[in-house]
């Protein structure tokens, strides 16, 4: 099991309850940042059963890290959590490719509940809405993209960073790394979204991201 939430305080708490209510589950990581649970999410030695993963993220939304992982396949099996009414994230999150929603308040009461719900292959949640099992989800994702050239979180990171004003050089300094793998990165950014230069591969890449 992980734990994706860029609430540290919050994040430790819940790591507790799973301690205490799920022994039998050991915690294979907790992670702040999207981009890297993603990664995590999708290296086979990295990879957890099930990962915990907060709607309210601040480097990327919640929603969008499920999304991203469930095209690519049917695990890890993801329960979102949100310090909000489920209502306000369960049609995102099912649309997403979660197998159910969790209020964060309700957690020591209902987390086991939960992943014994996900570990049946079954989906958890309030009643009417569309959560799906991952296997069902990863195949409706991955029919809805179409065939397209996904972007890797690396990738989808310098997107968003060129979206949000910064430059090259900026990004650069941020991943640590120089420009030219910055530019590298965007070459092959321009390749997977069919793009003539780097202003079409922005607009594709906003619309995109819409859809996420």
């Amino acid at each position: 099991m992980a734990i994706l939430d860029n609430d540290v305080t919050s994040m430790a708490l819940i790591a507790g309850i799973i301690r205490e209510k799920l022994p039998d589950c050991p915690l294979l990581w907790t992670e702040t940042d999207g981009y890297r649970a993603i990664d995590r999410c999708l290296a086979a030695r990295t990879r957890p059963d099930i990962l915990l993963c907060d709607m309210s993220l601040s480097d990327i939304s919640g929603p969008r890290v499920c999304r991203a992982i469930r095209e690519r396949g049917a695990q890890p099996l993801i329960l979102a959590i949100t310090s909000f009414p489920v209502s306000q994230y369960a049609s995102l999150a099912a649309t997403a490719g979660c197998q159910g929603i969790l209020e964060k308040s309700h957690i020591p009461a209902r987390i086991a509940d939960a992943v014994r719900a996900l570990a049946d292959d079954r989906t958890y949640g309030p009643e009417g809405n569309a959560f799906e099992t991952a296997f069902d989800a990863h195949a409706r994702l991955q029919y809805a993209r179409g065939g397209k050239d996904e972007l890797s979180p690396k990738e989808m990171l310098i997107m968003d960073r060129l979206l949000d004003g910064y430059s090259l050089t900026e990004i650069a300094g941020q991943l640590g790394v120089k420009d030219v793998t910055v530019r590298t990165h965007i070459s092959h950014i321009k390749d997977k979204l069919h793009a003539r230069n780097l202003s079409q591969a922005s607009i594709r890449w906003f619309r995109m991201r819409e859809e996420l």
